[in-house]
């Protein structure tokens, strides 16, 4: 089978490879790909059939990654199989693959390899995959390290109107706190809506913004927000540094 796999890789590209046997019916191609530390991309053949080829990491991209980046979550997980499904490959338990017909290998490895590469990277996507996981974060930051004061999320403190929501609200206080995550302007805006109206009605509360990033709030909008409330972290950095001593302060 060796020899065929060579016999088509020389076919259709020419070119520079080595294939080796790693164990029985496993191919490693040898091929001038390299991750972002050097390393050359892992590419892994097994025929399916005399026609049939997979192309495989074995996992071993995502097992490099992990050393620096876990894909350790729900949301981490979603944006992997986005990345996985926009490239066309596939994934089985962390293990990328491509399945192909034999006259295609050489176009379907070069598919791979892209693939592998902007998995191999996921943790550089800092900005997108920060703005995605932002309101994970915010709950798992909240339950971690704020669970002694007692909160509920996604309420709505005027029950006929479903459209002014608090992300959290920490009752146990005279004036309950509200706690709002701002992803982003609108989320800013419809944050501001909510505490003016609030205000209007003369609920007693106090109010806590949590900015994702300072700078993604346009002015206009993170002004508006600031007159309407009463503390803001500009980022989730500082309320992961300051939030618990703000809490105790708070409520002791």
């Amino acid at each position: 089978m060796r020899e065929i796999i060579e016999k088509a890789l020389n076919t259709q590209c020419h070119g520079q490879f080595i294939i080796r046997e790693r164990r029985e019916g496993i191919y490693q191609v040898i091929i001038p790909f390299f991750y972002e530390d050097g390393d050359i991309v892992e590419v892994y053949i097994i025929p399916l059939s005399d026609n049939k080829i997979k192309i495989s990491d074995l996992g071993m991209t995502v097992m490099r990654l992990s050393y620096s980046y876990e894909i350790d979550t729900p949301k981490k997980e979603e944006i992997f199989k986005k990345i996985i499904a926009q490239n066309r490959v596939n994934e089985d338990n962390m293990s990328i693959y491509l399945i192909c017909d034999l006259p295609l290998l050489f176009n379907s490895i070069m598919t791979f390899i892209e693939a592998v590469l902007k998995v191999s990277t996921m943790e550089y996507f800092k900005r997108e995959i920060i703005q995605d996981l932002f309101y994970e974060m915010l709950e798992e930051f909240i339950q971690d390290n704020l669970s002694e004061f007692p909160f509920e999320k996604n309420v709505f403190p005027i029950p006929e109107r479903d459209d002014l929501e608090v992300d959290y609200v920490f009752n146990s206080l005279s004036k309950p706190i509200y706690l709002f995550g701002i992803n982003n302007s609108d989320k800013s805006k419809i944050a501001t809506i909510c505490l003016l109206e609030f205000q209007k009605r003369n609920i007693q509360f106090r109010s806590v913004s949590v900015l994702r990033d300072f700078d993604v709030i346009r002015n206009k909008d993170r002004r508006r927000l600031e007159s309407a409330s009463d503390k803001i972290f500009p980022d989730f950095q500082d309320f992961q540094s300051n939030s618990v001593a703000f809490f105790n302060r708070e409520y002791h």
